[in-house]
């Protein structure tokens, strides 16, 4: 459902097309889901958890702050790149599927705030001269960060995205109070 529905929209995607793509029957499908939003629910879930695994493992082991950050940002645009199908439908599509979908995004975006927030916990651990960010700069940094992958995929630069990790990394250290400071590797951290 993700692959049909990344090359078609959400709205062109049909339970025939995931049906022919995944090989099983109608009835199949509808022993598993009762229609296609569940079908899709069910696939953007299973693709949240992989991502916020990816994320999360990466750079676990690293010594420093920058360090596991980069490795996190990297991680995370790098699995956006690498399936261009994954990358619409949970960037773009999830807006399309309806209310249901779009709480959902927004649960998503939830967790990734957590994330964020264990990520400068653990920094402020190293480092604990460092003051607390207000509580919704988190979801605002995923917001920042939703919106400037969001369009770089919708206007079918994907394989780019890459490109855009010291941006992204960027918006991650100012939660640390570190906004204008460079983040090595690449130069300035403002650029794209």
């Amino acid at each position: 459902m993700a692959d049909v529905v990344g090359e078609k929209g959400y709205a062109a995607a049909t339970v025939a097309d995931a049906i022919a793509r995944a090989g099983v029957s109608r009835k199949t499908f509808y022993e598993q889901f009762r229609d296609k939003q569940d079908c899709f629910l069910a696939a953007y879930d299973a693709d949240v958890e992989r991502v916020l695994e990816l994320v999360r493992s990466s750079g676990a082991d690293a010594p420093d702050v920058l360090t596991r950050s980069r490795a996190s940002v990297r991680a995370y645009l790098g699995a956006l790149a690498s399936e261009p199908a994954l990358a619409r439908t949970f960037m773009l599509e999830v807006l399309a599927a309806g209310p249901a979908a779009r709480a959902r995004r927004d649960a998503v975006h939830d967790r990734f705030a957590v994330l964020l927030r264990e990520q400068v916990a653990a920094a402020r651990r190293d480092l604990p001269d460092l003051a607390a960010p207000p509580d919704a700069a988190y979801l605002a940094a995923v917001g920042a960060t939703d919106a400037l992958v969001s369009r770089f995929v919708a206007e079918g630069r994907t394989a780019e995205l890459p490109q855009l990790e010291n941006a992204v990394l960027y918006v991650q250290l100012t939660l640390l109070g570190s906004g204008g400071a460079p983040v090595g590797e690449g130069g300035p951290a403002g650029g794209q």
